[in-house]
């Protein structure tokens, strides 16, 4: 359509206290991946050129944003994936070219919306294509399988997810299996037997570093990977006692003096 839309503020006045609870529903499903999807493409570009994202400010934008455009006909806005991967191939560097493409779509909108109608769909998906192609991080899903491959499936989940179900329900089922693999890290957490580094104050895994450390006489340190709450409690009380009889096994057959202290201590 020609022109620009007709302002609704009257509109949206009226109607407001009647629509409200009809719309709820679907305004808290828009805003959800208007958030989540605003912070994803923010911080890819950001770490992409070693920059930082202020999330805080870029959703106050996109929420100012929302409510003015609310009294124009406006669709809700958020952080685009294809237009924000356009402008990063093309170089863009500063809110500046959000301005000269705002520019364009209104003179778009104004002078030739005949010709734009004509131009094949295939054409501008081609150029959203080419240019989101770069932004699938291939190598960051290299680096997680080999760091760790919990993390890697969910970054499979959820490029399945958004790809097939849609955006929504690829990321809420993501979220879902993120919340469930921490809370089972939780319950289930890491713990370590520690020994002393020679000629430092300091105490380090068995299992971690080159150098090899010394047991004080008499003494087990263990650390526990996360802080206990009723969910671990057992789990954590279980597995000291098992390391502290296995301790005191390895003590009597090495004839060494038996365990008389028990440290423990979580993770800062």
């Amino acid at each position: 359509p020609q022109g620009l839309p007709p302002a609704t503020l009257g509109l949206v006045a009226r109607r407001f206290a009647g629509d409200v609870r009809r719309v709820l529903p679907t305004a808290l499903s828009v805003a959800l991946i208007g958030f989540m999807e605003s912070i994803a493409i923010g911080k890819s570009l950001a770490a992409k050129h070693g920059q930082s994202l202020e999330s805080t400010r870029e959703m106050r934008a996109v929420g100012l944003a929302n409510v003015a455009g609310s009294f124009f006909s406006g669709y809700p806005v958020a952080g685009s994936f294809s237009r924000s991967a356009v402008a990063n191939a093309t170089g863009a560097r500063s809110p500046l070219a959000g301005f000269v493409t705002g520019s364009v779509v209104f003179l778009t909108l104004i002078v030739i919306p005949k010709f734009a109608r004509k131009l094949p769909r295939f054409v501008l998906a081609s150029v959203v294509i080419a240019s989101v192609v770069n932004l699938v991080a291939i190598d960051e899903a290299r680096r997680l399988w080999r760091v760790k491959k919990p993390d890697f499936a969910l970054w499979v989940l959820a490029f399945l997810g958004t790809l097939f179900v849609g955006v929504l329900y690829g990321l809420a089922i993501a979220v879902a299996v993120s919340l469930i693999l921490v809370v089972a890290e939780s319950v289930r957490p890491q713990i370590s037997v520690l020994w002393k580094l020679p000629g430092a104050p300091v105490y380090r895994s068995v299992r971690q570093g080159e150098t090899s450390g010394q047991f004080v006489d008499g003494v087990l340190v263990t650390r526990v990977g996360a802080s206990m709450y009723f969910a671990n409690v057992a789990y954590i009380k279980d597995t000291l006692l098992d390391l502290a009889k296995r301790f005191d096994r390895a003590v009597e057959r090495a004839q060494l003096n038996p365990m008389h202290h028990h440290l423990a201590t979580t993770a800062p």
